[in-house]
């Protein structure tokens, strides 16, 4: 047992050793010396040591080790190495060469000798398990990735304990422990583990009758086949990572038991990179995206099996209809066959020897049954089921029929591992001859599926297993035929020996996500063994052999349905491609009096086929905006006045580089566009709307003269609000960092504030007018333009104006006199007129106030003097009211600091290019939220989008306004 203490920030533990311990060291170091005594006994003759580069070298047998040749070979390769193989066999480093041998060295970075450093970690955490708990350990294997160790304990495991099981790991890797190999018997192994009744088990279960090996290091005695590293010391970054509880063999009849999980590295920077790895990782987990877009479900009373809701369906639906659509083109027939069949079919099929721990298995009128883990007995039975002929093949059967395997308990893991799932499972018979164009076609197809993905992926040929059916010669031809295969595809390959399938060598087709993880999802696996055990025949060309066996091609390329999706979701963060997306397009309508234009548009686009909602929420638009964004919609098509009158919508496109809305785009076009994408499989759509954007900005180039548009209002009037928030959602308030005289005229004919929730846009316009003076017609400066909101003009007729604080008060009557005249007018236009008098009666006000005004660099017109030029600059944002949605995040921003000095503002971007024109290059930002309404990632979104406004700004050109 193990008690701590902790002093200057350090856990010191103290420990106590279970009595067990001790008794096994010595039974360990009384037989582990016979064993030497025999090994020394041992003739020592000269072994010739074959590497894979065609080197020979030579060694002693019973004397020389890998360690020894990894020495020969080059120097660092002694610290790097983790394992050796031997004649395919994984070695000790330190165990001595026995006889003549193929030799090879792995590091960490071979999957192979990955696992071995993994599986010494966890000698090392059931080390320190236990001394600190005093359990009785079970299993302790490597898994994909780390490691973890369960053990039977009366104590409940908490993230509590892992300081002190890490510093206890830690002591055992400082002390470079060596891991010592010993063969027992079986009844010296049962009397070692004696009083660990899960050990025991296992011996008594799977351990021959001539005995098997442990390993040793510091006080851990434990029964492991091997191999392991050198020594602890090899182990430079260890953390434990999580714990769970766990039944002894996955069955819930049997005693409960801890896990604890690891992580380890052979170096401390590789420990680093993967906790920034597994940050990323969790914020694509897909059980976490499964949850947060509604997709699936799990529920205890019906563990390992998920629950599809209704946009978790349309994803499933997507991948089965897309392989049904390739099957029809690829001469592929789909059938349905049962999912429960009586046991004599698994005896038949081999399964009931091989597979029967992995089924569900029940009587039925005192017969056994088994619900169906894979489809191939079946379609072996559909075959059979008449006579076939030479010409009907290859008959191409696909079943995308409910399987379920019986995963314990423990190893179910969302979507990647359940018990009831699909698969986009296809049988191909045929004959010997058509086998190498049916292996190529199969890789094609997987070729193409996978590109649609953008998955890039590695082929690997899976020999013959320990346990196999059939003959030595059958398995050889077959191997042979897949291996012929291969390099006719021309794609690299590596083998994989021993891992076939128990009936026939196979493909192992293995992709990369986004995050370089792999995963094997299809497979082609080769089989002459169940056509023989069914003794299926067709009726063949040859008169002397008129019957012949067809060869029977196991093909899958999602693979489980289930897991595909779950390495979708992860590969795609949530983001879909359109053509999978369950949820392609929202309308956003800007007010209700728009709801029945985006019903009609909502209604068009369903019944082309199309994953569209429309948003008719009583929430505000940029709430409606922020939510469809959150829910990860391909498209959002926002619907105004502007959009009624034109037969439009206006576009954002979730993946361009620029946000925001796009212009105007004709409904039919549009339709036309997504259906082009949806059709594609496209995992792009930048593309959909960059001739859009491009447009747009051609547009603005050109400065085109929106000052025929005339829009006259109301400001008091619902019909009015609405029409002068349709124009503010298209034009930013921003850009002209100031007021134009239209601006400071709409603004004072406002008696009270208009509402956030109603008129968003106008709201916030309100405020950021509101900012530039404490009072109505007293405003420090002026900025004179020809439009409402400062969207620019730039034409023969305009005249910017800006003024500097220190001269304000003495122009200032002069602005409120232009401004009085225009109030006085019954309606005010917006955009200045179209009657030659009014232009240039216009153009001499405009000239007149030059004449008493200053133009300055905007910085000069903000601040004087100027400060020094800071590199940080503090935005706080003071708590609202509960009333305050997305739009307060933007609009109750209440001061920016720097040097001290604050001014009133309302919106963000503003303050960036106040920024921009200091010559700031980083933005500290300071947030302050006491309503829970809004969450941080509604701030580090807004942030975010500052961060990508301020980089887009031309410093150069902004300095010469």
């Amino acid at each position: 047992m193990a008690t701590k203490t902790k002093k200057n920030n350090q856990v010191n533990v103290s420990v106590e050793k279970p009595a067990y311990v001790q008794w096994r060291i010595d039974l360990f170091d009384k037989w582990f010396l016979e064993k030497e005594l025999e090994v020394k006994a041992k003739e020592r003759v000269p072994i010739k040591i074959s590497l894979l580069d065609s080197r020979v070298l030579d060694g002693t047998s019973w004397e020389t080790t890998p360690l020894d040749i990894a020495k020969l070979i080059r120097k660092s390769l002694v610290d790097e190495a983790v394992i050796a193989k031997v004649d395919g066999e994984l070695w000790d480093l330190a165990r001595p060469l026995e006889k003549n041998c193929v030799l090879q060295i792995l590091t960490f970075d071979n999957d192979e000798g990955k696992a071995v450093f993994w599986h010494s970690s966890a000698h090392v955490l059931g080390e320190a398990c236990e001394l600190h708990y005093g359990c009785h350990l079970c299993l302790g294997p490597p898994i994909e990735d780390g490691f973890y160790y369960e053990m039977g304990t009366e104590k409940v495991i908490s993230q509590s304990d892992y300081p002190t099981l890490e510093n206890l790991a830690g002591k055992a890797i400082k002390e470079k422990q060596p891991f010592q190999r010993l063969f027992l018997s079986k009844e010296q192994l049962l009397e070692m583990f004696k009083d660990n009744k899960y050990k025991v088990h296992f011996i008594n279960d799977k351990v021959d009758k001539d005995g098997s090996t442990v390993y040793r290091c510091g006080p851990l005695i434990d029964l492991c086949r091997g191999p392991h590293v050198p020594h602890t010391g090899r182990i430079k970054a260890f953390k434990v990572t999580k714990n769970s509880a766990s039944y002894f063999l996955g069955d819930a009849n049997n005693d409960s038991l801890q896990r604890v999980y690891g992580i380890s590295f052979p170096e401390a920077k590789m420990l680093k990179e993967w906790q920034t790895f597994m940050e990323e990782a969790e914020k694509r987990d897909h059980r976490r995206i499964g949850t947060a877009q509604e997709l699936f479900f799990f529920h205890e009373l019906s563990p390992g099996s998920a629950f599809w809701l209704p946009h978790g369906t349309r994803v499933y639906n997507a991948l089965m209809d897309m392989q049904k659509s390739e099957y029809r083109k690829r001469g592929f027939t789909e059938v349905i066959t049962p999912n429960m069949y009586n046991s004599k079919l698994w005896e038949t099929s081999g399964h009931w020897a091989n597979y029967q721990e992995d089924m569900f298995i029940f009587d039925i009128e005192k017969q056994k049954f088994g619900l169906k883990p894979m489809n191939c007995p079946g379609h072996c039975l559909m075959f059979a089921n008449r006579e076939r002929s030479y010409r009907e093949l290859p008959i191409r059967l696909a079943d995308f029929g409910v399987l379920h395997r019986n995963e314990a308990s423990g190893a179910l893991s969302g979507l990647t591992r359940v018990r009831r799932f699909q698969q986009d499972d296809a049988h191909i018979f045929c004959t010997v001859e058509q086998l190498p164009v049916e292996i190529e076609n199969a890789l094609g197809f997987i070729k193409h599926i996978y590109g649609i993905f953008g998955f890039e992926f590695q082929l690997k040929l899976s020999t013959r297993p320990e346990k196999f059916l059939g003959s030595i010669e059958t398995w050889d031809r077959a191997e042979s035929i897949l291996e012929d295969s291969l390099n006719k595809f021309g794609k690299g390959w590596e083998l994989n020996p021993q891992d076939g399938a128990f009936y026939g060598p196979k493909i192992d087709i293995v992709i990369s996500d986004a995050l370089r993880r792999k995963h094997q999802c299809a497979t082609l696996q080769l089989d002459f063994q169940l056509p023989e055990r069914f003794e299926l025949k067709y009726r063949s060309e040859d008169v002397e052999n008129p019957f012949k066996r067809p060869v029977m091609i196991h093909r899958a390329i999602l693979g489980s349905v289930e897991r595909c999706t779950a390495i979708l979701t992860e590969h795609f963060a949530g983001k879909w491609p359109f053509w999978l997306s369950p949820r392609q397009i929202v309308i956003v309508p800007v007010a209700e009096p728009f709801f029945a234009y985006a019903d009609k548009i909502r209604q068009l686009f369903w019944d082309n086929g199309f994953w569209i909602d429309a948003d008719l929420s009583d929430l505000t638009l940029q709430k409606k905006i922020r939510n469809a964004e959150l829910s990860q919609y391909n498209f959002i098509f926002t619907v105004g006045q502007s959009e009624l009158d034109n037969d439009s919508v206006n576009v954002r496109n979730r993946d361009a580089a620029i946000k925001g809305k796009a212009p105007d785009v004709n409904v039919k076009d549009m339709l036309q566009r997504l259906l082009k994408l949806k059709n594609e499989k496209n995992i792009s759509q930048v593309h959909v709307t960059s001739d859009i954007v491009s447009s747009a900005t051609v547009e603005e180039k050109q400065n085109v003269d929106i000052k025929n548009v005339k829009v006259k209002f109301d400001v008091h009037s619902i019909e009015g609000l609405n029409v002068l928030d349709d124009y503010l959602s298209n034009f930013a308030y921003v850009e002209g960092f100031a007021p134009s005289l239209a601006d400071v005229a709409v603004f004072n004919a406002f008696k009270t504030a208009p509402s956030t929730e109603k008129f968003p846009y106008t709201a916030r316009w309100y405020h950021h007018i509101e900012s530039f003076g404490s009072k109505k017609n007293s405003f420090p400066s002026v900025v004179v333009s020809e439009s409402l909101g400062t969207k620019k003009v730039t034409s023969e007729n305009e005249i910017e104006v800006q003024v500097k604080p220190k001269i304000v008060e003495e122009k200032k009557e002069i602005a409120k006199k232009e401004i009085a005249k225009e109030e006085e007018e019954e309606d005010i236009d917006l955009f200045g007129s179209d009657d030659e008098e009014d232009e240039e009666a216009e153009k001499i006000k405009l000239q007149r106030l030059k004449e008493y005004q200053e133009k300055k660099n905007l910085s000069d017109f903000f601040l004087e003097p100027k400060p020094a030029a800071k590199s940080m600059v503090i935005l706080d944002v003071k708590p609202w009211d509960d009333e305050t949605d997305m739009v307060a995040l933007e609009s109750e921003v209440r001061a920016i600091e720097i040097e001290g000095l604050i001014w009133g503002s309302s919106k963000l971007v503003y303050y960036c290019l106040v920024a921009v024109g200091y010559g700031i290059k980083k933005l500290q930002i300071t947030c302050v939220v006491e309503d829970d309404k809004v969450g941080i990632d509604d701030l580090s979104e807004k942030i975010t989008e500052i961060e990508d406004f301020v980089q887009s700004v031309d410093v150069a050109a902004f300095n010469k306004l």
